[in-house]
């Protein structure tokens, strides 16, 4: 174990925690509302923006839009999160949610392992015997890859 095998458990730590705090629900309706939010403001923003006919309406509009859905996908999470309740115990929807949040964060590190990889050819962020070394960078930097050749085989198949 070395400073990289460090660096990436802290977060695998806190967000596992995190997402046992709030459960498996909560945990997919966040990841849900970041990326329908993202999307709704992205082709409907313009909609926002022709009506508030200020100067920088446009971000202002992306920004608004944004955390409007954050807010009604957020109360929509809330909602299932009780009517899930009263069909799983609350212990198993914390435990599924340490999983997940354990996931979110092992596919963060692993794109940004392959980012590092990507920009770093010459090795001199993090050099290659603290990956040979590392414990995590082993197992976590093949996984964004595994992922992103999945996706295009997907692609292609439709």
């Amino acid at each position: 174990m070395n400073w990289l095998d460090l660096i990436v458990l802290i977060p695998i730590c806190w967000w596992g925690f995190k997402g046992f705090h709030h459960g498996l629900i909560y945990e997919v309706f966040a990841v849900l509302a970041l990326i329908l939010g993202f999307w709704v403001a992205k082709h409907f923003s313009f909609l926002l923006e022709e009506w508030l006919n200020i100067p920088l309406a446009e971000p202002i509009a992306f920004v608004i839009m944004f955390f409007l859905v954050l807010f009604l996908v957020h109360l929509a999470g809330k909602g299932m999160q009780k009517v899930v309740k009263i069909a799983i115990p609350e212990i198993v929807d914390h435990l599924l949610g340490l999983g997940f949040g354990i996931c979110k964060v092992v596919l963060v590190v692993s794109i940004l392992f392959l980012l590092f990889n990507k920009i770093d050819k010459k090795e001199l962020l993090i050099k290659k015997e603290t990956k040979e070394a590392s414990v995590a960078y082993r197992y976590l930097e093949p996984i964004a890859p595994k992922i992103l050749v999945w996706k295009d085989r997907f692609k292609d198949q439709q």
